[in-house]
């Protein structure tokens, strides 16, 4: 249980921090200590651009604080048409633009990176056969729909286990949650 440690979510909008939210309840988090950094809704700009121009500064900060208080990031930007490991090498590049060390492997520091888009996560969850290169689309309802599936992945991390037939990015984003909880 992860008692007094705080968690930052620099994400790319709502959907994805009510995703890593849910998770991190189920992993135990108090939802008090949980802090969103997600594009602002002011209808301009892209969500992926935004945690990309802000993902060193808030390593810089997340190393900063660790150093007085137990703290985790959790940073969650979807692929798109990207690959997956392309969108982790230009996470780290911002750290080599900034004079930064690349990310640790004992750093709390957990990215996400679902191939497409987060609803590809949730809709595997939802015991939906998925594949990377579809567009799946939003949810019909609100964010919070995407509750069941966070804390299905938050019990896959806690557990250690990978459920049959993942998607390879679904498979690194458990390996990420398995790596900082």
């Amino acid at each position: 249980m992860p008692d007094g440690v705080s968690a930052v979510v620099l994400c790319e909008g709502m959907q994805d921090f009510v995703f890593v939210y849910r998770a991190l309840i189920k992993l135990g988090y108090d939802w008090r200590r949980i802090r969103s950094l997600m594009l602002p809704h002011n209808g301009k700009g892209s969500g992926e651009q935004y945690v990309h121009e802000q993902y060193a500064s808030q390593v810089r900060s997340h190393r900063s604080r660790v150093a007085r208080t137990k703290t985790v990031l959790v940073v969650h930007t979807d692929a798109d048409s990207s690959t997956v490991r392309e969108r982790y090498e230009s996470l780290e590049g911002q750290l080599d633009a900034a004079g930064l060390p690349r990310r640790g492997a004992r750093e709390a520091i957990a990215v996400l990176i679902p191939k497409r888009n987060t609803e590809t996560w949730i809709h595997f969850f939802d015991g939906r056969s998925v594949d990377e290169e579809t567009v799946y689309p939003k949810l019909t309802g609100c964010e919070a729909d995407a509750g069941l599936a966070a804390e299905a992945f938050a019990v896959h991390g806690k557990n250690g286990t990978t459920p049959d037939h993942a998607a390879p990015s679904l498979v690194r984003g458990l390996q990420e949650i398995r790596r900082v909880f």
